[in-house]
């Protein structure tokens, strides 16, 4: 196998491929050429290797370099050539989960945006950049919009299925008709009752491979059958399909924490070929994928899709996440005008309790930063969206014009010469959102946003509190505005343990016992432990107590619902605090139980990794050394 020299301008490309995105260059010995390894994350590295004569290449020598990352435990073997990939070598790349990245990423390229869709290829490859003609990191005016900074992508561990998954969903998009053809003559005539047939049934599927329920019918309330109709989840005939689209209507009802594809491996290996058929499907997919690059790009393949389809409010949720991506001007206004749209589309018969999100919640308020301008006008000019809504609206508005006139301080601590202006627009904003609360006084979004509004504004100490409480009146597990309080808790106050132990009374009130309110305090601890300069430390010294309490709701959410998914997410969540608060032996227990299905989103906030869990759960593990004792004389 003939591989790069060291001087070779491709191993130069491929250095500055890999520390573009972040990436330590380390000496490796063969069959890899060097290692890719991330700052933040020393413990997963990446086998490289670089071919310079790609008619050398063969599958034989692609099952070598596998087996030989597997057993270093590498996270994934990354294969750089400076040509195009032979069909072959790209099937077998795809079978052994093997990254390749040809001279198409390697090189510059024109700005894709010259043309509408990417002519048909004859191979396809790997993710992060499927098609040719991508560049491999985002478009010029890439930049924090945001106060917040743009965190570094972080590699995930076991992303094997994730490569999959995007590969195959890349198979769409670079028009393989044969294929389609073949899978689509399976689909079955829709029926009212959501029935398969037993012809859609596949004959030889592993059953380890997924733990999740079969399908049953989970829209019970209101917002699960809108949130089935708006991304046509009831469409979804394929049994294997379905079972994945089920377990997104739990999460959006609360029922489970997460979706892990993983566990729906199969169903996106053998049916990824449906998913044109069903873009929202497709849609929920791309969000849970943890690769920016790879949501970026797949956000332009289900575009077409979705249009085709007509719904207005998922259009613009996926240009909406594609423009918090990239940040580029480009985006932003193709998400502005999609926000147009689908404000237009809008007519009397629309539930707006669920559209708050897209018209002034999270996602709302990203268009509201960045043109608020055309965001407002996109609202006024809709003759449906009821005026509690338009107020709600008029707030956003007016809430971020203010921020834009603060200058460098927050709140009280503006500067004295732009306080007025500061001021002049927040108290329009307070006026905004008070008149929709007044208009509406059964929803919990005006009140939520009074919290903030009243405590930069400061006129009352005790306003902040007021509205907290009409905010639960509406809604008594409304999150947003327990997260809301807690933050002008933290702001306001110089002891956090007092914010802590004034939230402590509330979360753990009886009248709140049977919803996810009491979980909430396991957030108020960790929001307080960010605070200190050993964020460990706060949480081992915590009362045995209040240790107690946070193990007992872990235990109850436990107990409440045996979906595999519940169980991964709050079983590594028990393994990261057992952890902090001393118990190492249970830790390491759980971790062994948990192996590679341990979760690290689940514990995300505090201050504990996984390799000190691995490494906990290794001396846990190791036999003591038996020493002989003396004889006695």
């Amino acid at each position: 196998m003939s591989v790069s020299a060291a001087d070779s301008p491709l191993l130069h490309s491929v250095r500055q491929y890999l520390e573009q995105r972040g990436m330590e260059v380390l000496p490796a010995s063969a069959p890899f050429t060097f290692l890719g390894r991330y700052p933040n994350n020393p413990s997963a590295s990446q086998g490289v290797c670089v071919v310079e004569s790609i008619g050398d290449l063969t599958p034989e020598w692609m099952e070598e370099i596998a087996g030989a990352g597997a057993a270093s435990g590498f996270e994934r073997v990354l294969l750089f050539a400076n040509a195009f990939f032979p069909a072959g070598i790209t099937q077998k790349a795809f079978q052994l989960c093997i990254s390749l990245i040809d001279q198409s990423e390697l090189q510059g390229l024109p700005d894709k945006t010259t043309r509408k869709s990417p002519p048909p290829l004859p191979v396809v490859h790997h993710n992060p950049l499927p098609v040719a003609g991508m560049p491999a990191l985002p478009p010029p005016g890439y930049g924090p919009v945001v106060p917040a900074p743009v965190p570094p992508k972080r590699p995930k561990p076991k992303r094997s299925f994730i490569g999959q998954t995007c590969i195959l969903i890349g198979a769409i998009w670079i028009g393989n008709a044969s294929i389609r053809s073949v899978m689509r003559h399976a689909a079955e005539q829709r029926a009212k009752n959501g029935s398969v047939s037993a012809a859609s049934e596949p004959t030889a599927r592993p059953k380890s491979v997924d733990a999740s329920p079969a399908p049953v019918s989970v829209a019970k309330s209101a917002g699960a059958r809108d949130f089935q109709k708006r991304y046509r989840l009831d469409e979804v005939r394929q049994v294997e399909l379905r079972r994945l689209a089920d377990d997104f209507v739990r999460k959006h009802e609360g029922l489970i924490p997460k979706v892990y594809l993983d566990t729906h491996r199969y169903a996106l290996d053998q049916y990824f070929k449906e998913l044109d058929q069903h873009p929202g499907l497709a849609l929920l997919i791309i969000a849970e994928l943890p690769d920016p690059s790879e949501r970026q790009l797949l956000y332009d393949w289900v575009m077409p899709h979705l249009e085709a389809q007509g719904d207005p409010v998922l259009i613009f949720r996926a240009k909406h996440a594609k423009a918090s991506l990239t940040k580029s001007l480009k985006d932003n206004n193709a998400a502005l005008e999609s926000y147009t749209r689908m404000t237009e589309s809008f007519s009397g018969r629309d539930d707006y309790e669920f559209l708050v999100e897209d018209l002034s919640g999270v996602r709302g308020r990203y268009l509201f930063r960045n043109d608020p301008e055309g965001a407002l006008t996109a609202v006024e000019a809709s003759r449906h969206i009821p005026e509690w809504l338009k107020q709600l609206c008029r707030g956003e508005y007016h809430y971020h014009l203010a921020w834009g006139k603060q200058g460098a301080g927050t709140g009280n601590s503006v500067p004295a010469s732009n306080r007025e202006a500061y001021l002049a627009e927040m108290s329009l904003a307070e006026a905004a959102f008070l008149e929709s609360w007044k208009l509406n006084p059964h929803q919990p979004h005006s009140a939520t946003r009074m919290i903030t509004v009243s405590d930069q504004i400061g006129r009352h100490p005790e306003d902040p509190l007021h509205w907290f409480e009409k905010a639960l009146t509406a809604q008594l597990d409304h999150l947003p505005a327990y997260e809301t309080y807690l933050n002008c808790l933290l702001a306001s106050s110089k002891d956090p343990g007092a914010a802590v132990r004034q939230l402590e009374k509330i979360c753990l009130h009886p009248h709140v016992a049977r919803t996810d309110v009491p979980f909430f305090l396991i957030d108020v601890y960790a929001n307080a432990g960010m605070r200190e300069l050993n964020p460990a430390a706060y949480w081992k010294g915590l009362e045995a107590e209040n240790q107690q309490e946070i193990l007992a709701l872990l235990e109850k959410k436990l107990a409440t619902n045996d979906h595999p998914a519940h169980q991964r997410y709050y079983l590594s969540l028990k393994t990261a605090l057992l952890y902090l608060f001393g118990d190492h032996h249970g830790s390491s227990q759980l971790y062994g139980k948990l192996g590679d299905k341990l979760d690290r989103g689940a514990y995300a906030k505090l201050p504990v990794s996984a390799r000190d869990l691995e490494l906990n759960g290794s001396i846990i593990k190791r036999p003591k050394s038996t020493v002989k004792s003396k004889p006695q004389a």
